[in-house]
């Protein structure tokens, strides 16, 4: 089924992963008795993997680390997406790059500590964006 608000395309949720938009309860319902009618669904609660599928924080089966270069690559060069999420990726990729940190990289291990909060701080802001592009 396709979310309303966005039209990308969802299944078995109870809100949209991608814009958060409310998803109402027939049409879950609905969802749910296709699938269950396709074989597709099998009465998963409980699971790791449904728990995860219920809170977003999957990850699309295939998608090593080339996949999220060429979705970021793709998010960044689409005009629709925010400045301000260029800007956030742009000034993440200048500060793990530059020499210059709140902690020197020479100090034993705690000079990538900065560098990881960053790249972590902006990867929660772009990652439900991101998603999108995952191919």
């Amino acid at each position: 089924m396709k979310c309303t608000k966005c039209g990308e395309e969802i299944v078995l949720a109870e809100r949209c992963p991608y814009c958060g938009a409310e998803v109402p309860e027939r049409e879950q319902k609905q969802a749910r008795e296709r699938a269950e009618a396709k074989g597709q669904f099998r009465g998963a609660v409980g699971s790791k993997r449904a728990e995860a599928g219920r809170t977003g924080h999957t990850s699309p089966s295939g998608a090593g680390p080339l996949a999220y270069i060429g979705a970021l690559v793709r998010l960044l060069s689409d005009p629709e997406v925010s400045v301000f999420k260029k800007l956030a990726i742009g000034a993440a990729a200048a500060y793990v790059l530059s020499p210059m940190d709140l902690i020197p990289d020479l100090v034993l291990g705690l000079g990538w500590l900065d560098d990881a909060a960053v790249v972590a701080f902006v990867w929660r802001y772009v990652s439900d964006q991101l998603r999108r592009y995952l191919r």
